[in-house]
Formats: structure tokens, sequence, C-alpha cells
């Protein structure tokens, strides 16, 4: 079933949303899907999917003109969106409006691939039901908010080998608002310049992975990688269970906060609103060009909550802008076969606000065996 048997215009003079939903309908009822020939489809308000495949001719040839193209809080699921674009016309932030590719729910076992997605204030918005959720090979650039939010009751769902660049909130983020995030995975993701917040940020959740991903260059407010108990609002579930960051490259991440005028480290635990109590692996971690620390355990919310439960195994650091470790809190971490090359200040800040944190050293480690004293920041 083609858009353009329904009547949609490829020219993108006339909208084409009322042909694209009949076109939905019909391919629903028929078990069919829908195709999107080659050329530039104006959609001037939200399409209802589910049980439905959009197939496209590729992100080059079929467009969609549109800043708010799915919006929906329940969907039946079975959902494929596949090889088309979304470029919308967003310029400025305004967190009220829906300005997103997908708003809600696509419903459980849906697929997005191959897709392009660019100008929107975020790439998808999750909520509700996204039960085994595969979001695979698609381009998000230039949106004014986050790339990908999982936001509360993500179950099972897989984020893989996605292109991000240019976000202007956390490229990749997982947020257990309302419910926890479960079983969920970041995997071989590339994440670039993400003009504020973190690359890959993990908000709370239960059995949560983050793997084999490459970040690189963040700029104000954030870490290539964020490991944290910020709520944000409530209710909210904080960290749980096993959460496994693994495989890692991060190149020239980590970034004063301008706010604080504090330094975050390219890999930050972040004990912001409640303590620290899950399982966190740190594990094969290559860091390149650290402006300033590699690994920082934290309260941010400024209460002194403790950062417990963290291993980290087998990091490779090249370019350490001030410390290795950055510890700022109570609690203690574990480090086995952790080397560095070109530290620039010492191998330890650790000078907790409250309680005392313990830097347990393994077998292994080398290259930051040096302490830096409490009550002035090393400079890069």
């Amino acid at each position: 079933m083609s858009v353009l048997d329904t009547g949609a215009d490829p020219t993108g003079a006339e909208d084409s949303a009322a042909a694209f939903t009949a076109a939905i309908e019909q391919a629903r009822a028929a078990g069919t899907e829908v195709w999107v020939p080659e050329g530039r489809f104006r959609i001037d308000s939200p399409l209802a999917v589910e049980q439905v495949s959009i197939i496209g001719a590729g992100p080059w040839r079929s467009v969609l003109l549109s800043s708010h193209l799915i919006d929906q809080t329940e969907s039946a699921g079975g959902v494929r969106l596949r090889d088309f674009a979304v470029l919308g016309d967003v310029t400025d932030r305004v967190d009220d409006s829906p300005d997103n590719f997908v708003t809600g729910s696509l419903g459980a076992g849906s697929e997005m691939t191959g897709l392009w997605l660019q100008h929107l204030k975020v790439g998808m918005w999750l909520t509700g039901n996204n039960d085994d959720l595969l979001v695979e090979g698609n381009r998000i650039l230039d949106t004014t908010a986050d790339g990908i939010n999982l936001n509360g009751s993500a179950r099972g769902v897989r984020v893989r080998n996605n292109f991000l660049r240019n976000t202007g909130d956390d490229s990749l983020a997982m947020w257990s608002l309302h419910a926890p995030d479960t079983g969920s995975s970041f995997t071989g993701n590339t994440v670039i310049a993400p003009n504020l917040a973190n690359g890959i940020a993990v908000y709370g959740g239960t059995d949560l992975q983050v793997r084999d991903n490459l970040v690189a260059d963040t700029n104000a407010l954030g870490s290539g990688i964020a490991i944290s108990n910020q709520a944000f609002a409530a209710p909210f579930f904080p960290l749980s269970g096993t959460i496994e960051v693994t495989g890692n490259e991060l190149v020239r991440t980590g970034a004063m906060n301008p706010n604080r005028q504090h330094p975050m480290g390219a890999l930050r635990v972040d004990a912001y609103d409640s303590p620290i109590e899950a399982e966190v692996r740190i594990a094969g971690t290559t860091a390149t060009g650290s402006p300033y620390s590699v690994f920082e355990f934290s309260s941010g919310g400024g209460q002194g909550h403790e950062v417990r439960g963290v291993t980290v195994e087998g990091a490779e650091l090249r370019g350490v802008g001030t410390v290795v470790v950055q510890a700022e809190t109570g609690g203690a971490a574990r480090f086995e076969q952790v080397t560095a090359e070109s530290v620039g200040a010492a191998g330890v800040y650790n000078c907790p606000d409250r309680g005392t944190f313990t830097v347990d050293l393994g077998a292994g480690n080398s290259g930051w065996d040096d302490i830096w004293p409490c009550g002035t920041w090393p400079e890069p």
C-alpha cells in the first residue's frame, strides 16, 4: 500500500497527514506494509501507529517533513518503522511541546531501523509500553534536547549501533521515572559532541547494560557516561541489581560544569539524590584525552550520599587532564588492571565532603599511584 494511492503529495506542497493515516488504516486491515516512495511528504499533524510497518526507500529518498510525527500514550505494538528520514524545523527547546519523532509508546515488539532524524527537540521520547523494542542503525542529529530517552518502564529495550551527533541534552538516556527501566541496553552506539549533559546517561533502573559504545567530545555539564541516582522528578526508581558498563571508548569526554565551576569526569558514578547500592561493574574502558578526571564518584546534589558496589577492571587511560580518580563523597570502589599514561596532576583526588571514600587497589594498576592534596582542584 503506497501512500501515493491514498493521495499523499510527494512534492511537500500539501499536507499528507490524512493520506498517511488512510494508508496506515488500509494496510493494517489488509495485513500489508505502508510504502513511502521517493519524495518529500509534509506531515502537519501527528500519526497514530500500531500493528503496521511503514517502509521507505531510504533516508536520502523518502523524507517526511514533520516536527511532531508520532504521539500516542499506548499502542498494541508490532510497529515497524524503517528506511526514511524525518526532518523537523525545531530551533528552540520548549519542554512542554512534543516536538519529537516519537512521543510515548510504540507498544511491545516494535522496531525502528535505518531512520534519519534531524532538527527535532527529541528523537525518541519513549514512555508507556515499549517492551522488547529494537532501535538499531539510526542517525539522530541536531536535536535541541535528548537523542533517545527511555523514560520509565522500558523492559528489554535494545538501542544499538546508532549514530548521534550534536544533541542538546543527553544523547542516550534511561530515566526510571514512574517505573524502573529493566533489562535494557545501549550497545555499539556512536555519540559525538552532545552540547549539554552527558553522552550516555543512566538515571536509575534495574539490571541495565552500557556496552561497546564510543562517546567523544562532550561539552558543558556532563560526562561521557553517567551512572546516576539523579531523580529530576518523582516517583523515581534508583539503581538496583547489576549495572554493566563494559567495553566503552571515551575520547575527550568530561567537562567543566559552568554553573558550579566544577569538573566532571569522563565516567561519573553519581549518588545525586540517594545512595548507590547497585552492583556497578565498569570493565574494559578506554579513555583518551580526558580534559579532567576519568573516574568520578560524587553526590552531585550536595547531600553526601555514598557510592558503593563499584568495581573498575581493565581500563586503558591515555592523556588524563587532572587525575584518574576523583572521589568527592563517601563509599568505595575497587580497581584492577587500570593503567594510565600521561596523567596531568596525580593519580587520585580523594576529598569527600562527607564520610570516607576507599580506593581499593587490586592487582595490575600502574601509572597513577600518587595523591593530590585536598583543598584545591588540580589544573588540567
